[in-house]
């Protein structure tokens, strides 16, 4: 998954929440998120989980990171790896860390 952010939303100091994207209207981008998916079909047979389920967790770890967050840091990524837990769990995708 690669990730290609329209604005530098990252935080200021480390395990801090990113600024939030200003609306506007019409509605910008962004930015744009790739996925390989011959390499999310490998890595979900690697670790035998789910395609959908690895996916899914692909998209959501690079909308997180469009939003500014990341995992440069254990701070930094102790949040974001927060985020993405809960809300895959209220899809019923377990833990992927």
């Amino acid at each position: 998954m690669l990730s290609w952010p329209a604005f530098d939303l990252a935080a200021n100091a480390a395990g801090s929440l990113p600024a939030k994207p200003q609306a506007s209207h019409p509605p910008e981008s962004i930015g744009d998120i790739a996925i390989a998916f011959d390499t999310c079909q490998r890595e979900a047979a690697e670790k035998n989980i789910d395609i959908n389920h690895h996916v899914t967790h692909l998209v959501l770890h690079g909308c997180l990171h469009l939003l500014g967050y990341d995992h440069e840091n254990d701070p930094d990524a102790t949040l974001m790896e927060g985020f993405e837990v809960k809300a895959l769990a209220k899809l019923g995708i377990a833990d992927p860390y």
